[in-house]
């Protein structure tokens, strides 16, 4: 009886857990919904994009190379120079650009991706 109760309390835990958003800046990502909130405003997005934004919001901080992100996203490995990762790294900056007027993802030359760190007057 003690392990079922400790079980559900974990199961109930983690259920909520997962329903939190993830939050950065002025973003609020709902992975489970696949629903994005950029500047209190809902962003459509694509499934892709939407794996993107979640992969790269788990570490804010982190460069994605145009590799790791890749084989991330689509599970497949990544051919050099394709063009997909910038054609969808595009989208995604155009679109939560125009809801909130941020730039949300930054360009680390030669190395890849990451989320940009905003200052108090841009957000």
């Amino acid at each position: 009886v003690m392990r079922r109760s400790l079980a559900k309390r974990e199961e109930s835990t983690k259920e909520t857990e997962a329903a939190a958003p993830m939050r950065y800046e002025t973003l609020e990502f709902y992975p489970e919904e696949h629903r994005v909130m950029c500047a209190d405003r809902e962003c459509s997005l694509t499934g892709k994009e939407s794996r993107l934004l979640e992969v790269m919001l788990h570490y804010p901080t982190k460069v994605f190379s145009k590799a790791n992100l890749y084989e991330t996203v689509w599970n497949e490995d990544y051919i050099y120079e394709d063009n997909t990762i910038n054609v969808h790294i595009s989208n995604l900056r155009g679109k939560l650009k125009k809801l909130s007027g941020q730039d949300y993802i930054e360009t680390v030359w030669g190395i890849g991706y990451r989320m940009k760190e905003l200052h108090e007057d841009e957000a």
